[in-house]
């Protein structure tokens, strides 16, 4: 069986994802992603507008 290697650019690539820093809106859009993967398993409908309204409402920053 031959021996598996990865591509040094890739694992390069990798590490430096691994140590840098998300921004905020990455943060946002990481969260946003998750809360409607984990209710769409539930079968529930909701839209990314929906989920980031009441991520706002939960920091205070919803009018």
């Amino acid at each position: 069986m031959p021996e598996i290697t990865t591509e040094p650019g890739l694992l390069n690539a990798l590490k430096r994802a691994a140590h840098s820093k998300l921004s905020h809106e990455e943060l946002l859009q990481q969260r946003i992603d998750y809360i409607i993967g984990c209710l769409s398993d539930e079968g529930t409908t909701v839209t990314r507008a929906q989920v980031l309204h009441e991520l706002e409402k939960l920091t205070g920053e919803a009018a």
